[in-house]
C-alpha cells in the first residue's frame, strides 16, 4: 500500500488555497486539483508498504517528540517532469521547525527506509 506522514493545513489555509485555484487557468496544465479536504504536507512518502512495515513505522513514529510551530506561506512554485509542469507547490518563509521534524521522521525511520530520503518541503 501507499502511505506518507503528513501535516494537517488548517481549514482557513485551505479556503485561501481553494480561492487561489480559481485564478490558475487551465491552459497553462492539465491540471488535476487536489480536494481541499486532502491538502497537506507531506513529510514522508512510502510507495509500497505491507501491514508489517507499516506497523513499525508507526512504532518508530511514536517515539518522535517536537515542539508546536507554524508556518507562513511564500510563494507558488512548480515541480516539472520532461519539461511538463507536475506539481503545483507552495513554499514557506521559516521552515526550519518543520525541517527540523521531518528529519527527526526520517532519523528513525532511516534503517528501515534507507533508500527514501528525497524531501522537498511544499504545501
Amino acid at each position: 500500500m501507499r502511505a506518507f506522514v503528513e501535516v494537517d493545513v488548517p481549514k482557513n489555509i485551505k479556503d485561501s488555497l481553494y480561492t487561489i485555484q480559481q485564478f490558475i487557468p487551465g491552459s497553462i496544465a492539465k491540471i488535476k486539483w487536489v480536494a481541499k479536504s486532502q491538502i497537506h504536507i507531506t513529510l514522508k512518502f512510502f510507495s509500497n508498504l505491507n501491514e508489517e512495515k507499516l506497523k513499525k513505522v508507526k512504532e518508530s513514529l511514536n517515539k518522535i517528540k517536537f515542539e508546536p510551530f507554524e508556518l507562513q506561506l511564500n510563494k507558488i512554485g512548480f515541480f516539472s517532469h520532461n519539461g511538463k509542469l507536475r506539481i503545483i507547490r507552495i513554499d514557506f518563509l521559516n521552515e526550519k521547525a518543520i525541517i527540523k521534524l521531518q528529519q527527526k521522521i526520517d532519523g528513525e525511520l532511516i534503517e528501515d527506509f534507507p533508500e527514501d530520503q528525497d524531501f522537498s518541503l511544499h504545501l
